[in-house]
């Protein structure tokens, strides 16, 4: 009778294999899937919430400062929108936090090989490395480019100077020339404006014939260890000082220009001390450079030729730069260099990430039904061994003998195997192999499913492996660099393409309005005695000046924050291409903070958010409370909005300009009378701008109270002129700073 109860228990089993199996993979399956979703859920609703903090806190404070009503219409909409999205996120948070509570423990084992075969392929370090290795590069180059532009510009009040010294364009290109060739071209183009405009500034030159052979004596006669231009300068300053003793560092006899001076004073009547002391020293000075051989010439003059050409055209083209180059194109430029880099190596990423993602998704399906088959088997093969149990108990064996044969798998068989063969007179042919079919095919199906499941892990490691080292080797940024260039130039066509011509229109426009006001206070200033409606006019057209100056300012602060808006919301958007993660996040956030999209506040509180996270990527938090840890984390953050109200709609702003060096010199003007002459005095009613040249009489306060300006003695042809510029310093509530300063303040938070 026992033997039949086997038989029949055995035969049903095998007749409902297939449906049980069926049921059994279901109900694992969907436990998995049901996990695996909420997982999912859960990482992007905490990393979009994240994302919408982000965005809230940028809307919010540029609501703050926006004047223009409809704009702010606009934005209070977009803010709306967002706190709606934080709310409705906040509390998917938590659902799905509550729903991974549930479901893990009724499939901790899913849960378990879901957690245990969880693969990170969004790591980021070595491509934000290398992001902001790019971004040191774009820092020393921009630092580069500000050298050559300020270097050029300092060329270019050189060149101003020179020419007004000289008379204009024309006589400067004379003077120019003459102390060039006089020289065997020696001296650099920037050496010889410099060297003539402090001799011609010093009276010590009256023509280019002059100002050539005082040059020539210098080099000839000068320190060879110096530059032709520090010889020129030192010659020149010697000269202005009547420095006598000095005049032995250029082989010039100082006792024979004595005798000359004395001389010469002695035979002419009215020659002052300055005229003969220059007349002995030019004198002695060809005696002295006749014994030299009186040429600028020799092996040191060669490569003096060669260092002057260079110069020239370093200069020439620092010169170019400084004309062309505006402050927000070098910041612009810096900006783009750093994106696009970054863009780089998301674009490499991604490619690896989509191509790992499939075998991910293949990897994963394999496992869920590997899973299906193991909890059939299982099932099935305790039911095996419970009748085993129950029939070797009805023939009297013992509870150890079960328990040790039970616990051996090959035994078990052997026994199933003798059974079926002791059953087979008993069972007709067709039921006894569909019971040993049955079983040899679930056995054999749950190990092609293992093996499937295993090379596609071995696989994964493998594509896993090579995503980590090609996302690392910076031969790859290089290659992707190319194509970049390519989606780099469709941003820039595209919104940044629009704010850089509105703002070009802008400033196009306010620099017009400010040559147009430049030209009519011209005219007026010009008039030596101006009527009483001519003065308002001009106090007027100032006040407009200064308010059109204040626009081009103010458009260019506009126009950085939306470059930093729209660059972060190009970046924002590389980034979610194939899903924030969260370094990526992090980055981003890194940067809002350092760009002063968002304050402190709201970087404190989404770095407490991703403590969670991390906390539960890391194994440190279980996965049932993770739900509790991102409600904290929420809850922290329950009070953003209310705080952002707070946030002050304006920023003091204070700007301290100081200007240093040589400007645009009138032409030089001695008409006046002098204390040696009966001329009369020049009258300053109407008021007036000279280069005085030699000492001149000018009348003052005849008409009333009048402002009398004069530069130190030497003060207009001093060797400080040579470094003139212009020095902005901008002082504000916070560190928003230059473009410069952000990068590093990035740099410094990774």
């Amino acid at each position: 009778m026992a033997d039949r109860t086997i038989e029949v228990e055995i035969k049903a089993k095998a007749g409902q294999a297939r449906g049980e199996i069926l049921e059994a993979a279901n109900a694992i399956a969907g436990n998995f899937d049901k996990i695996a979703q909420s997982y999912d859920q859960t990482a992007t609703h905490a990393n979009k919430l994240r994302l919408v903090q982000l965005q809230l806190a940028s809307a919010q404070i540029e609501l703050r400062g926006e004047t223009d009503e409809l704009r702010k219409a606009q934005l209070q909409v977009k803010v709306d929108d967002l706190t709606n999205q934080y709310i409705k996120l906040g509390t998917a948070v938590e659902d799905t936090g509550d729903a991974i509570s549930e479901t893990v423990e009724d499939s901790q084992e899913a849960a378990g090989g879901f957690k245990a075969f969880g693969l990170s392929l969004t790591d980021l370090k070595s491509g934000l490395d290398l992001a902001m290795g790019a971004a040191r590069t774009a820092q020393q180059a921009l630092k580069a480019v500000y050298d050559t532009a300020r270097e050029g510009a300092v060329i270019g009040a050189v060149t101003d100077r020179f020419e007004a010294f000289a008379g204009g364009a024309e006589n400067a290109s004379d003077y120019l020339r003459e102390l060039r060739k006089e020289t065997n071209y020696t001296v650099s183009e920037m050496e010889a404006m410099t060297a003539v405009t402090k001799l011609l500034s010093m009276g010590l030159a009256e023509d280019e014939q002059s100002a050539a052979n005082l040059a020539k004596m210098a080099i000839v006669l000068g320190d060879q260890t110096q530059s032709a231009g520090d010889r020129i300068t030192d010659f020149a300053l010697m000269l202005a000082n009547q420095s006598i003793p000095r005049l032995d560092n250029y082989g010039i006899s100082s006792g024979k220009v004595r005798a000359r001076i004395e001389e010469l004073m002695a035979a002419t009547e009215g020659m002052t001390s300055e005229t003969a002391f220059m007349t002995a020293v030019t004198e002695e000075g060809a005696v002295a450079m006749n014994t030299l051989g009186g040429e600028v010439a020799g092996n040191l003059s060669a490569y003096q030729q060669l260092e002057s050409a260079f110069k020239d055209a370093t200069d020439a083209g620092k010169e170019w730069i400084a004309q062309g180059l505006a402050p927000a194109v070098k910041a612009a430029a810096d900006l783009f260099t750093a994106g696009q880099r970054l863009d780089d190596m998301l674009a490499d990423h991604q490619d690896e990430a989509l191509k790992s993602g499939k075998a991910w998704d293949d990897y994963a399906r394999q496992q869920i039904t590997a899973a299906r088959a193991a909890k059939s088997i299982t099932g099935e093969y305790r039911d095996f061994l419970d009748d085993l149990d129950r029939a070797l108990e009805k023939n009297g064996v013992s509870l150890a003998e079960r328990s040790e044969l039970l616990a051996d798998d090959n035994k078990v068989m052997e026994l199933a195997i003798e059974l079926g063969v002791g059953l087979r007179d008993q069972l007709d042919r067709t039921s006894y192999d569909a019971v040993i079919s049955g079983m040899r095919a679930a056995t054999q199906g749950y190990s092609d499913m293992g093996m499937g499941a295993h090379n596609l892990a071995r696989e994964m490691a493998g594509t896993t492996e090579q995503l980590i080292t090609n996302f690392g080797d910076i031969a790859q940024a290089g290659e992707a660099s190319k194509q970049a260039m390519s989606e780099l130039a469709t941003v820039m066509r595209g919104e940044l393409g629009e704010a850089w011509d509105d703002f070009s229109e802008q400033q196009a426009d306010a620099a017009a309005k400010v040559q147009e006001l430049t030209a009519k206070i011209g005219e007026l200033e010009a008039i030596k005695d101006p009527t009483k409606d001519q003065r308002e006019s001009l106090a007027k057209l100032r006040g407009e000046l200064a308010e059109a100056n204040a626009a081009v300012e103010e458009n260019a602060v506009a126009h950085e924050e939306a470059t930093k808006r729209i660059l972060f919301g190009y970046m924002e958007q590389r980034l979610g291409l194939d899903g924030l993660t969260e370094a990526e996040l992090q980055a981003l956030t890194d940067v809002a903070a350092g760009w002063g999209l968002i304050d402190q506040k709201t970087y404190d509180t989404i770095v407490a958010i991703d403590a969670a996270a991390d906390a539960f990527e890391a194994g440190k938090t279980d996965i049932s409370e993770y739900g509790q840890e991102l409600r904290i984390a929420t809850g922290h953050a329950s009070g953003l909005y209310e705080w952002l109200r707070k946030i002050p709609p304006r920023l003091s702003l204070a700007v301290d300009i100081s200007v240093y060096g040589a400007e645009n010199l009138p032409p030089a003007f001695s008409p006046g009378g002098t204390p040696n002459t009966s001329l009369p005095a020049v009258p300053m009613a109407a008021g007036g701008d000279f280069l005085v040249t030699q000492p001149t009489l000018f009348l003052a306060g005849e008409a009333g109270p009048e402002r009398a300006t004069f530069a130190p003695q030497g003060g207009i042809g001093g060797g400080d002129n040579a470094r003139a510029g212009m020095t902005v310093n901008i002082y504000t509530q916070q560190s928003t700073g230059s473009i410069y300063r952000d990068l590093q303040l990035v740099e410094a938070m990774l």
